[in-house]
C-alpha cells in the first residue's frame, strides 16, 4: 500500500469515528479491512472501508456479493429491520472496463432489507468520488496528506474504540457479584424442606398455614403474603425448575445491577406479581414466578438502554424464553398467568427506580416509582372488590368463617354468593347448610342440602350430611337410602362407616 493510500484508509475511518459517531464493528490491520456502524433514525448504517484493487468488473461484482453475505452474517448483531451498507474501496487504479453501473445503489429484500451504495477512491476519481461520499453521508471529509506518525495516530483511535467496546461490554456485565442469588436460592430450599416435614407442601392447608398467597387472609390484613408466598413452592418439580430458572437469571441480573439493586428487583417483582395474582385468581397460589419473570423485565429495562449490546449478546434467546413461558403459562391449566405478568411489569418498573449502574436517572427513577406505586395500590383495590364480587372467593370466606366458628358470618358469606352467578352453587348450598347445622336450625339446614344435591348428583359429603339430620329425627328409611347413596359414591367409605353401621342397627 503506498503511502497516500494509508493515511486515506485510517483517516478516512478515524474521521467517521471521532467525528460523524460510528463505531468499529471489525478491524483486520493485516487485510486493511475496517467496518463501522452507526444507527441514524431506526436504520443501520454500515460503512465497509478495504484496500484492494479490481483489474476487471467480474472481481469487483464477486466482492460485492461477498460484502451482502457478510452483512446478512451480522443480522444477529443489528438491531434495525433496514441496513445500509456504504462499500468504500481504496485503490491504486479503477478496473479497466465498464465498471460504472456498479455504483448504482443495490437492495436485496430479505427478512432485513440491505441497501449498497459502492465508492470506489482511486487515484484518477479521488476528488470526485469523495465529494459524492461526502453527500451520501451528510459529512464534510476533506483528503489531507499526514505524515506516517499521523496515520498511526488514527489508527490507535479505531484500535481504541474496539477496546473501548469491549471494556464497556465486560463492565456492564461484571458490575456486581452473585451473592443475593445463592442466599435466596438457599431460603427457598430451606422452607420447602420446612414445609414438607410439616404437612407437605402439596397440602393447601400447610401452605396457607406457612404463608402462601390466600386471598381471605390478605384481605384480613395479612399483605405479608405477598413476600412470604414467594418462598414457598407447591412440589418437587416446582421448587427445581423456579431455582434453575433463578440461579442463571439471578447470577446474571445480579452481576448487570449489583446486589442490592437485584435484591429490590427481586422483591418489587414479587410482590408485584403476587398482588396481581390476587387481583385475578382466588386460588390459593405459592412460588418464586412472579419474582422470576420481574428478572425477564428488568433485562428487558436493560435492553432498551444498552439496545444493541442486548441483541448482539443475549437478546433474542431472552425474547424467545420469555414469549414461550407466556405462551406455555396460556396453554396450561393451573399456572399463575396473573402472577407472571405482573411479576414482568413490575420488574420493569423496578429497574426503572434503581437504574443501570452507569445510566441513572433520577427523573425517570422517580416517575417509575410513581407508577410502580400507582400499579401495587390499583392491584389491591381492584383485587378488593374483585374477590368480593367472586362466588368462589366467597366460598372460601363462608369456609374461613365456618373455621373461626363465624357460623353468622358464613351464612352471609354463602347467601351473597348465592345471589350471583357461578358454578360453585353446591357447594355454597353445602357450607351454609353446615352452619345451619352447627346454629340448629335444621329445617334451613335439610333444604340447602336437598338444593345441593340437586346441582350436584356427586356429593357424597351432602348425602352423609343428610342422612345424619334424617337419623337425628328417626327418619331412619331416609336416613339409610342417603347412607347408601353417600356410601356408594366414595372409595374411602371409612369416614362414614360408624353412621352406617347405626342406621343399620337402627333399621333391625
Amino acid at each position: 500500500m503506498s503511502f497516500e493510500e494509508k493515511s486515506l484508509l485510517y483517516d478516512l475511518s478515524a474521521h467517521l469515528v471521532t467525528e460523524e459517531n460510528f463505531e468499529v464493528l471489525y478491524f483486520n490491520m493485516k487485510a486493511s479491512e475496517i467496518w463501522l456502524a452507526k444507527n441514524i433514525n431506526r436504520e443501520e448504517h454500515i460503512v465497509r472501508i478495504i484496500h484492494r484493487s479490481f483489474n476487471w468488473k467480474n472481481h469487483l461484482k464477486s466482492d460485492m456479493t461477498t460484502v451482502f453475505q457478510r452483512a446478512r452474517a451480522l443480522s444477529k448483531k443489528l438491531t434495525q429491520k433496514t441496513v445500509n451498507i456504504t462499500n468504500i474501496y481504496v485503490a491504486d487504479e479503477v478496473p479497466v472496463d465498464d465498471w460504472e453501473d456498479l455504483l448504482k445503489p443495490l437492495r436485496l429484500n430479505d427478512k432485513i432489507v440491505y441497501n449498497m451504495s459502492i465508492f470506489y477512491l482511486a487515484h484518477d476519481n479521488l476528488i470526485s468520488e469523495t465529494n459524492r461520499l461526502n453527500q451520501h453521508l451528510n459529512m464534510n471529509y476533506a483528503i489531507k496528506e499526514i505524515s506516517d506518525d499521523q496515520a498511526d495516530v488514527k489508527k490507535k483511535i479505531l484500535i481504541q474504540d474496539v477496546y473501548r467496546q469491549k471494556q464497556q461490554t465486560e463492565q456492564v456485565f461484571n458490575y456486581g457479584k452473585p451473592f443475593f442469588t445463592y442466599l435466596l436460592i438457599a431460603i427457598n430450599l430451606f422452607m420447602f424442606f420446612l414445609i414438607e416435614m410439616n404437612g407437605g407442601s402439596a397440602h393447601i392447608p400447610t401452605l396457607i398455614e406457612y404463608g402462601a398467597k390466600y386471598n381471605p387472609a390478605m384481605i384480613a390484613g395479612e399483605w405479608w403474603r405477598a413476600i412470604s408466598s414467594m418462598f414457598l413452592h407447591i412440589g418437587l418439580l416446582h421448587l427445581f425448575m423456579n431455582m434453575l430458572a433463578l440461579y442463571y437469571l439471578g447470577f446474571l441480573l445480579e452481576r448487570m445491577y449489583g446486589s442490592k439493586r437485584f435484591l429490590v428487583i427481586y422483591f418489587l417483582s414479587g410482590i408485584g406479581g403476587s398482588l396481581t395474582s390476587f387481583a385475578l385468581s382466588t386460588s390459593v397460589s405459592a412460588g418464586a414466578s412472579g419474582a422470576l419473570f420481574g428478572m425477564f423485565g428488568a433485562l428487558l429495562y436493560f435492553g432498551v438502554n444498552y439496545k444493541k449490546l442486548f441483541f448482539q449478546t443475549m437478546g433474542r434467546n431472552i425474547i424467545f424464553v420469555l414469549v414461550l413461558n407466556l405462551f406455555i403459562g396460556i396453554l396450561i391449566p393451573n399456572i399463575d398467568m396473573g402472577a407472571h405478568l405482573g411479576g414482568l411489569i413490575a420488574g420493569f418498573l423496578a429497574s426503572a427506580i434503581v437504574s443501570l449502574p452507569y445510566k441513572k436517572n433520577y427523573k425517570a427513577s422517580f416517575v417509575s416509582l410513581i407508577v410502580y406505586s400507582i400499579f401495587i395500590f390499583g392491584l389491591i383495590v381492584y383485587g378488593i372488590e374483585a374477590n368480593e364480587a367472586d362466588p368462589q372467593y366467597l366460598l372460601m370466606q363462608t369456609e374461613e368463617s365456618i373455621k373461626q366458628a363465624d357460623y353468622e358470618a358464613a351464612i352471609d358469606y354463602a347467601t351473597r354468593g348465592l345471589e350471583m352467578p357461578n358454578d360453585v352453587e353446591a357447594k355454597l348450598l353445602f357450607q351454609r347448610a353446615y352452619a345451619h347445622i352447627e346454629l340448629k336450625e335444621y329445617d334451613d339446614a335439610q333444604k340447602d342440602l336437598e338444593a345441593s344435591i340437586e346441582k350436584e348428583s356427586h356429593f357424597p359429603e351432602a348425602y352423609y350430611n343428610l342422612a345424619i339430620l334424617h337419623y337425628e329425627q328417626n327418619n331412619i328409611t331416609q336416613a339409610d337410602i342417603y347412607i347408601e347413596k353417600a356410601m356408594s359414591q366414595t372409595s374411602e367409605q371409612d369416614r362414614f362407616q360408624a353412621m352406617y353401621d347405626k342406621i343399620k342397627k337402627s333399621k333391625e
